[in-house]
Order: structure tokens, then C-alpha cells, then sequence
């Protein structure tokens, strides 16, 4: 396997367990993959089949300006998964409000932006993803996925959830601990 299809794959593995370990805290994620209707894409975009996109594709502009806009309710959490190409940059806008004014230089596929814990799940956003740098062939930026945190439901203190919180809690260690024994065995290979 190339080096470079090994880190993707170990990217999404390392997305994939920072993930589950909302699992613990009582959030759940929702992924809203690129084609979902939700997501209003204005300008020009294509779309492109990837191996290492979400569903196995992803819209992509190599235009300045464009955006993409996802209303964002129910939530405490939100991550953009997606990809820059050369110096291309971006901007996250939360409401009108500028959050990121830029993302700059290449990167991988994997999460491009965290809000951290810090949305009112009662309360509807309009989350804009904009390509803010020059335009260009060999200049993309693709966008992949949203993926949201939202909070369980019918979670009170009660000793059954209690119990479900230990489950989870025991279930996360063995987790972890057998993604330890993989990356010990890839280090042998």
C-alpha cells in the first residue's frame, strides 16, 4: 500500500475514534454527506468520485466566492470534512460571522474545521463554507461531508443510563486499546 493511501486510511481510522468517544459523553454523530439536500451550494461546482470521500464522492470548485451553506439545528457540535489543494484557502461563517477567516496550504482529507462544544441545540445556524482563496485549475476545494453532534435522546439520570454509561465507558477502552494493538502491528509491517 503507498504511503500516502496508508496516512488516509489512518486518518479516517483516527476521525473515526475521536468520533466514537462522543459516544461516551451521551452525543451521538449524524453524517450529512455532500449530495444531501440540505446543503445549498451556490456557484459553480462539480462533482467528483473519490475512493476517500464520504459515499464515494464530493463536490469540488476550483472557483473563488462559491459556497456552500448548511442549516445547522439540533446540534452541539459540528465538524466540515473536506479537502484544500495547493494554497487555496477557505472561510467558515457561522450567522454572517466570520469563525475562520482562512484555512491556508494543502491537506489531507479529514476535517478541515471543529466548532468545539459550543452550539445551543434548541437553536437553528446557517454554517457557510466558502473558497476564499485565488482560483485556478490544481486549486480545489472539495467539500465532503458535515458531521454533527447531537445530543442522545431520552438521556436522564436514571441507574440504567447509568449502567449504559459504564457499558459505553468499558466499550471505548477496549476500543481504544485494540486500535493500539493495530497501529503496533502496521509498525511491524
Amino acid at each position: 500500500m503507498a504511503r500516502s493511501a496508508r496516512n488516509q486510511s489512518w486518518g479516517w481510522i483516527l476521525i473515526n475514534m475521536f468520533l466514537f468517544l462522543q459516544v461516551v459523553l451521551g452525543y451521538h454523530n449524524v453524517t450529512i454527506d455532500d449530495t444531501d439536500p440540505a446543503i445549498v451550494y451556490r456557484g459553480a461546482w462539480s462533482t467528483a468520485t473519490r475512493e476517500e470521500c464520504y459515499g464515494g464522492s464530493c463536490h469540488f470548485t476550483t472557483i473563488n466566492g462559491v459556497t456552500a451553506l448548511y442549516p445547522l439545528s439540533g446540534a452541539v457540535r459540528l465538524y466540515f470534512v473536506g479537502q484544500i489543494l495547493l494554497d487555496s484557502t477557505i472561510k467558515v461563517v457561522i450567522d454572517g460571522l466570520i469563525l475562520v477567516p482562512a484555512i491556508a496550504e494543502s491537506s489531507p482529507q479529514g476535517i478541515l474545521w471543529d466548532s468545539g462544544m459550543q452550539f445551543n441545540p434548541s437553536k437553528q445556524y446557517i454554517i457557510q463554507v466558502e473558497k476564499a482563496g485565488p482560483s485556478g485549475t490544481g486549486r480545489e476545494f472539495y467539500v465532503d461531508a458535515f458531521i454533527k453532534t447531537v445530543p442522545d435522546e431520552g438521556e436522564f439520570p436514571t441507574t440504567s443510563t447509568s449502567n449504559t454509561k459504564l457499558l459505553r465507558v468499558i466499550f471505548c477502552i477496549i476500543f481504544c486499546l485494540l486500535f493500539k494493538v493495530a497501529i503496533y502491528l502496521e509498525a511491524l509491517l
